[in-house]
This record gives structure tokens, C-alpha cells and sequence, in this order.
């Protein structure tokens, strides 16, 4: 089972909302500068800050993610985690897309 580890309380740069927690998506991987962030509420990627805060990527962060077959899977595992979260906690706003 993965562990969640509070960070500093830092605002998606693309949905507004609070993030104040990471989860690893596998067993042994944690929080550190540098490692890669997907919000909960809208998948943005985010990087760890040296505070575990977290910053945008770059374009070439972005790109290099994008070249990574690793993340790609990982995302697409993700991203089907975060309808299912969806889906269970009833946290769709009037049946519409959580997303802004």
C-alpha cells in the first residue's frame, strides 16, 4: 500500500484548487524535489519544488514526459484512479465535468 505524505498547502496552477497531499502511485516511490505531480481535480502536471511545494512545468519538462513511455502509462493509470475517486465520491458538480 502506498503512503501519503502532507506537503506545503500550494494552489494547481491550472484548476485553482488546494493541494496539501501526494500519493505515490506505487509501493517505494515518495515525495522529493523534482518528481513529477498529477493534480487530483484536473491531472495537471506539476513538479516538487525543493519545499515540496509545487511549480508548473516547464515546455521542456513537458516535453521530456511526453518522449517518457514510463509516465505515459503511469498517467494513463492515473488518470483512470482519478474518474474512479470521481465516480465514488460523488464529487462531480451537477453531473458535469470536475474540470474547469
Amino acid at each position: 500500500m502506498t503512503d501519503t505524505t502532507r506537503v506545503p498547502l500550494t494552489i494547481c496552477w491550472h484548476c485553482d484548487r488546494p493541494l496539501d497531499a501526494a500519493t505515490a502511485l506505487e509501493d517505494g516511490n515518495h515525495v522529493a524535489a523534482g518528481a513529477v505531480s498529477l493534480c487530483m481535480y484536473c491531472a495537471a502536471v506539476g513538479i516538487f519544488t525543493t519545499d515540496l511545494a509545487l511549480r508548473p512545468p516547464t515546455h521542456q519538462e513537458l516535453d521530456d514526459l511526453g518522449d517518457d513511455s514510463e509516465f505515459r502509462v503511469q498517467y494513463a493509470r492515473f488518470t483512470w484512479a482519478r474518474q474512479y475517486v470521481i465516480l465514488q465520491s460523488n464529487l462531480l458538480r451537477d453531473r458535469e465535468d470536475p474540470d474547469r
